[in-house]
């Protein structure tokens, strides 16, 4: 998919934040710029488009005129809409994460951004992907999956995905970075990402079964960027999970790999159905837990001979096994 350009016109420091930000974060998605002077974005706008301009209250008055830009919204000192407001508003303090991903939402349904699907030419990722099950904890499932998918993140653009009907992953990071300062912080507020709602795979499934266009940007206004992650919270309500089939599955897994270029992506599994058995079968690698008990020996058979009364017997030829407390990754 055409990249979509956003642009910031701000004369201060703050814009130093956004600059932080992309430098340190890769995006397949945005092209961004930085803008300090108007007449700058007058020759832009001139030679090429620009999509989306985030701005300050102050400066409204100064780009009123201009209409080659797509979608002007203002950067508001306030979490409100102002009467009389004629632009979308996004409250200026808070992550630059959070000021992106309401910023792709706003304009992902705007059918007056236009963005060109770019299928003749995709870009061609040989996508790792790997599954992570435990038929005895989700919550082991979930730590495994966290510490690969840190430690994956170093070497290659990683993408963790949690498909379990509760959401734990913020404990789980929490666990495995041991940072709570430093996770739990917000950029200086006192705020901490439990207690605030965060858009996942409830989201990822309306977008899939709803289909229309700009989907990667779609998908990525929902990916958040946890302890040097990019991650997909769980879903909202456990029911959602049953509209996710193994067709949105296909497009999912095709949108990351190929218009987002992620390397590698671990699915942290804590639901069977058919949908998700056949996502076992998709994975490169699936990493189950080791058995270490009778209970553990018994659950492992009940799942074996799930797969035979649906035909599948012999199918998870990928099946790698974990222990409770130790690594697979060195």
């Amino acid at each position: 998919m055409e990249k979509v350009v956003i642009g910031l016109y701000d004369k201060t420091v703050y814009s130093e934040r956004f600059a932080e930000y992309f430098y340190n974060n890769k995006n397949n998605c945005i092209d961004f710029m930085i803008f300090t002077v108007f007449d700058k974005i007058s020759e832009f706008v001139k030679k090429g488009k620009l999509d989306v301009l985030l701005l300050g209250q102050e400066y409204v008055d100064e780009i009123k005129n201009t209409k080659e830009i797509g979608k002007i919204i203002v950067l508001s000192e306030g979490n409100y809409v102002m009467e009389g407001e004629k632009y979308p508003v996004v409250f200026k303090y808070q992550s630059v994460e959070n000021i992106i991903n309401e910023v792709l939402e706003n304009i992902a349904d705007d059918e007056k951004i236009r963005l060109e699907e770019n299928n003749k030419n995709p870009v061609k990722i040989n996508t790792e992907l790997i599954g992570v099950y435990s038929s005895d904890s989700v919550n082991l499932a979930l730590k495994y999956g966290v510490d690969l998918a840190i430690k994956t993140a170093k070497v290659k653009k990683t993408l963790l995905v949690c498909l379990d009907q509760l959401n734990g992953l913020d404990g789980a990071l929490r666990l495995e970075n041991n940072m709570c300062e430093q996770f739990f912080s917000y950029e200086g507020e006192n705020m901490t990402y439990e207690t605030s709602y965060v858009r996942g795979m409830s989201e990822v499934i309306y977008y899939l079964n709803k289909k229309g266009s700009k989907l990667a940007l779609k998908l990525q206004s929902i990916i958040c960027h946890r302890g040097g992650v990019d991650c997909i919270y769980s879903v909202e309500d456990y029911r959602d999970l049953k509209y996710f089939d193994i067709e949105g599955v296909e497009e999912f897994i095709s949108i990351l790999s190929g218009q987002m270029e992620y390397e590698t992506i671990i699915f942290v599994i804590g639901y069977l159905n058919e949908t998700f058995i056949e996502l076992m079968q998709r994975c490169d690698k699936l990493y189950f837990s080791a058995v270490q008990d009778e209970i553990d020996r018994q659950r492992f058979s009940s799942f074996e001979k799930t797969l035979m009364r649906d035909g599948l017997a012999g199918s998870l030829d990928n099946i790698m096994f974990y222990a409770s407390e130790k690594s697979v990754i060195d």
